[in-house]
């Protein structure tokens, strides 16, 4: 892909009010760290999807589970592998876990 394209697509294209996330074209963006997400849940069925990645960081995390409540380990995981602040998860209505 083009440079000028993955900024186009990465790009924020709608602004949610009072809000750090955006829209992008197909993804959603974390607009303060340049992260951008996109999850799918089979229409609220069984499988569940996740996947977050940072231009920054150069990393990119896909987690697939089968599970209805697959979406409840997402914000441990992608914490794992992708560090800063993920305002999306608050944003899904994920729990957020914290240690101690």
């Amino acid at each position: 892909m083009r440079r000028d394209t993955a900024r186009l697509w990465f790009g924020p294209q709608v602004h949610l009010h009072d809000m750090e996330i955006a829209w992008g074209l197909g993804w959603g963006l974390e607009t303060k760290s340049g992260t951008f997400f996109q999850w799918g849940d089979d229409d609220r069925g069984r499988f569940k999807a996740f996947a977050m990645g940072s231009m920054q960081q150069r990393c990119a995390t896909v987690v697939l589970t089968n599970g209805f409540h697959g979406m409840a380990i997402m914000p441990e995981v992608i914490g794992n592998s992708l560090s800063g602040p993920h305002p999306a998860f608050a944003w899904l209505g994920y729990p957020v876990l914290r240690n101690g």
